[in-house]
């Protein structure tokens, strides 16, 4: 199991060596989404979610600048992965 690490300036790094980061995680499936969840904080790092790509859009365009990496199922009702694909770089390149 990973867990967030404390450096000597106070700091905290991901267990996995680097700064903890802010993952969107997008999936219709909700075990799949808590799954993810539980490993992406496990390792230290930030985790938001949206369990459609209309909601995930949306979530990305407020929150852009906070967050690091979209992860997310590419078959899904409505928008699915393609458009979360095609619209992320639009609002970060």
């Amino acid at each position: 199991m990973a867990a967030p690490v404390a450096e000597g300036n106070g700091r905290t790094r991901a267990a996995t060596g680097g700064p903890p980061r802010t993952v969107m995680v997008v999936d219709d499936d909700p075990a799949v989404c808590q799954a993810a969840v539980r490993i992406l904080e496990q390792a230290g790092h930030k985790v938001l979610t949206a369990s459609e790509g209309e909601e995930a859009v949306d979530q990305f365009k407020k929150r852009a600048e906070e967050v690091d990496v979209v992860l997310f199922d590419v078959v899904m009702p409505g928008v699915g992965g393609e458009g979360i694909h095609r619209e992320a770089p639009r609002v970060k390149p």
